[in-house]
């Protein structure tokens, strides 16, 4: 696992650094992509098929999105006829195939720093949407 230098470094490193998927969201052959940025905020001990391992805890934040991934966010906002971005924010960290994509790719993206290892574990803490991204999905005209 990171001491405590070295996250501070690797949060350096990343602070710079937009990140892209394509997510399935629900299971289905349809694909919306979305960029996005972490920040490691340290580690938790946790069990995992009866054994405890160190999971990197991180925050993240999503910075923009294809079109479609933007009316997806505001259809589900439409529909639940909440449009506040904590609503938003707390459904992606909830919709368990998005977060569990979202925690893949991460993980993908710290094993490139991590002495080797071939899967890093991570624990998403939260995720935000920029006021830029959420104006943008705001904005949206569903044409209804």
């Amino acid at each position: 696992m990171y001491t405590n230098e070295e996250q501070s470094q690797l949060n350096k490193f990343l602070e710079h650094e937009t990140f892209t998927m394509d997510t399935d969201f629900f299971g289905g052959d349809s694909k919306f992509e979305f960029e996005y940025k972490f920040k490691l905020v340290g580690t938790k001990k946790m069990m995992s098929v009866g054994e405890y391992y160190d999971y990197i805890r991180v925050f993240v934040t999503i910075v923009g999105g294809e079109d479609r991934f933007k009316r997806l966010l505001k259809v589900i906002s439409y529909v639940q006829k909440i449009n506040e971005r904590n609503f938003l924010e707390e459904f992606l960290k909830k919709e368990y195939g998005f977060s569990n994509q979202l925690n893949r790719d991460i993980s993908d993206n710290l094993k490139y720093f991590s002495d080797g290892k071939d899967h890093v574990r991570v624990q998403i803490e939260s995720i935000t949407i920029t006021d830029n991204f959420f104006s943008e999905v705001k904005n949206i005209d569903l044409n209804l």
